[in-house]
Formats: C-alpha cells, sequence, structure tokens
C-alpha cells in the first residue's frame, strides 16, 4: 500500500507536469498567431504585369495632361499592389485636378511608404517639394463656435467629428456650405468661397433675441456689445472726434487710392504668373528622373514659392491700403459740418453712432 501510493502521487505530479507544459506550448502558439500580422497575399505575375502596363499607360496619360484618365489608371494599379511610385503619381494627378486635400494625403502616405522601408529613389526627392506646395496652396478654415457651447459641424454634406471645432479644417479653394448645429439652437448656415492658400475664422454666432434687436437698429447703426451705460440712454451723442476736410485728406486718398491699384496689379499679376510656374514645376516633375531634373524641380518650385509670396504680399498690400482709404474718407470729412462718433446706451447693448458728411 505504501509504494502503491508513491507511485500515484508521482503518477499524479507527472500529469500535472504535462498539462502545463500543453497549456504553455498552446498559450506561445496563441500568441505567435496574435503577435504576427497576417501577411496580405501576394499579387501573382499576371496581376503585377497588369500593374505594370497600368502605370505605363498613366505615365503617358501624365505627359499629354490628362490628369483624370491617369488618376483611374493609378487607382487601378494600387488595387493590385501598392508602392510609393504609384501613390506619388496619383497624388500628382490630384493636385493638378485641384483635389489638393485628396493629394496632400496620398503624398503623406508615399512619405509612410518609404519610412516602412519600400524603395523610391525616383520620387523620395521630390516628396519633400511636393508636400511644401500643396501646404502652400490648400485652404484652411477654422470654425470658431461661443465659449462653453457644445456643438457639430458639417462641410459640404459631411459631418465632422467634435474634435475640428477650433481646428484648421484643410479645404480645397472654392466654394463650400457649412452647418453648425447645437442643442436648443437654429442651425447655423454659411456658404463660402475659399482662395488658393486661404486662411480663413469662421466666427459662429447662434441667433438670439439681442439678434433681432439688433435688426431693427437704424442703417448707420452697429451694434456693439458689452458697451458701457445702460437702458434708456437718451439725449445727442457725444463726439469724441472731430475734424475739418482740407488739402491733406485729398492727398492721403489719392495716395492711398493709387497704393491700392498698385496692390491689386501685383497681385493679379502674380496670381496669372502662379498657373505658369505650378505648369512648369509639373512638367520638370513629369521629365525622367536624373541630377539635372531635380535641379530642375527645385529651381521651378523656388520659383512658384516666390510668385506666391509675391501674390500674397500684393492682395495684402491693396487690401491694407484700401482700409486706410475707408478710414480716411469716414473719419477725416470733408464738408465743414461737425462729424461725430458717439456710444449710446440701449437694451442688450449699445449703439455706436456715426454722424457728419462722409
Amino acid at each position: 500500500m505504501h509504494g502503491f501510493g508513491v507511485l500515484g502521487r508521482a503518477g499524479s505530479w507527472s500529469g500535472a507536469r504535462l498539462v502545463k507544459s500543453l497549456l504553455r506550448l498552446v498559450g506561445m502558439l496563441l500568441f505567435g498567431l496574435w503577435a504576427s500580422p497576417v501577411s496580405a497575399k501576394e499579387p501573382s505575375a499576371a496581376e503585377l504585369a497588369t500593374a505594370r502596363r497600368l502605370f505605363a499607360e498613366a505615365t503617358a496619360l501624365e505627359a499629354s495632361s490628362d490628369w483624370k484618365a491617369a488618376a483611374g489608371k493609378l487607382k487601378n494599379a494600387l488595387a493590385i499592389k501598392e508602392t510609393p511610385g504609384l501613390r506619388y503619381h496619383l497624388a500628382h494627378c490630384e493636385e493638378q485636378l485641384g483635389a489638393l486635400v485628396a493629394a496632400s494625403s496620398d503624398y503623406d502616405r508615399t512619405a509612410e511608404l518609404i519610412r516602412s522601408g519600400a524603395p523610391a529613389p525616383d520620387v523620395e526627392p521630390l516628396l519633400p517639394l511636393a508636400r511644401r506646395r500643396i501646404d502652400s496652396r490648400v485652404a484652411k478654415l477654422d470654425i470658431v463656435v461661443p465659449p462653453g457651447k457644445s456643438a457639430l459641424a458639417e462641410v459640404d454634406g459631411r459631418s465632422l467629428p467634435a474634435t475640428t471645432l477650433g481646428t484648421s479644417l484643410r479645404l480645397d479653394p472654392g466654394s463650400h456650405r457649412v452647418v453648425v448645429r447645437a442643442k436648443d439652437e437654429a442651425d447655423y448656415r454659411a456658404e463660402l468661397t475659399l482662395g488658393t492658400g486661404e486662411h480663413r475664422t469662421l466666427k459662429v454666432f447662434f441667433r438670439e433675441g439681442a439678434d433681432a434687436k439688433a435688426a431693427q437698429a437704424p442703417p448707420d447703426a452697429a451694434l456693439v456689445t458689452g458697451g458701457p451705460g445702460g437702458p434708456g440712454g437718451s439725449g445727442p451723442p457725444a463726439p469724441v472726434h472731430n475734424d475739418h476736410g482740407s488739402a491733406l485728406r485729398t492727398g492721403v486718398l489719392i495716395g492711398e487710392a493709387a497704393l491700392t491699384l498698385a496692390g491689386l496689379g501685383v497681385g493679379i499679376g502674380y496670381a496669372l504668373a502662379r498657373d505658369d510656374a505650378s505648369a512648369a514645376v509639373a512638367q520638370a516633375e513629369a521629365a525622367i528622373p536624373s541630377e539635372d531634373t531635380r535641379k530642375n524641380v527645385a529651381t521651378a518650385n523656388e520659383h512658384f514659392d516666390q510668385v506666391v509670396r509675391r501674390e500674397r504680399i500684393g492682395f495684402i498690400t491693396a487690401g491694407a491700403s484700401a482700409g486706410l482709404m475707408v478710414a480716411t474718407w469716414v473719419f477725416w470729412p470733408a464738408s465743414p459740418e461737425r462729424p461725430a462718433v458717439a456710444v449710446r446706451p440701449s437694451p442688450g447693448g449699445a449703439l455706436l453712432f456715426a454722424r457728419g458728411a462722409f
């Protein structure tokens, strides 16, 4: 009995060890299956040949500036096998078609593939210039809602995540429809047109009772919220600025008008030149890759950047000069009548009045 008992305990211990070993082996196998990525099915030789043919056809279409057809060929090739070269050429076609946001996404994907080890010696040197060029052309929109207000936005029928509000939304230049919704508020709707490289802030104001009162204000009055005083204010406006017209005023207005026209001329001129500069970049990039090609691409991109900068300087100068001209016209009247600007309290805020010959 004693020997049987020893053998029984030894047999039980060996069985437990065997079970533990099996469990450990199964665990290792399961971990290996979980940790190792499921490899995608490699395309066959025939499929790779089809992808090469599609790429060759897309390259020929790019050379003839048929960007839409070339993009279709490249998408079909990418469905077979994704490579940095195919993704870069698709982004280039999208850029020429004006789909700048899609092009930016595909340029970023190209960089991601290269970082993961995919070789692309023909497009890798061109990628930083292309991404910088896209960044200078894509439009950006900041949608800002009142503090403490929870809202959701929709642009061109596409719902945006709540985290989008307060950040720069990248959009293609052109017309866009914006809808902002908040609980217990009427929808805020706006239609706007964004220019190339424009960065605009859209401040959302939901309609409330104060807005209806403001709509009934006199045509020459503007509502100034948070102004001094309280309801029931009366009496004539107290003038806060006064000056008489003079020959100097006329000279200043002429100078500001001339500067506005000059700025517009520069801006429009370089806006027209931007298309030629962009075409030069595209032509340089479409050439067979070589050391001279890379230099030509760098030179073309540098010229494109200079054109964009000068275009912006021209339009900014025109806008600033026009603003100064309006301010001079309004606040420096030529009439001997005493002009005045005053604040009068009103329910819900204050009214800013301007009086005089303008």
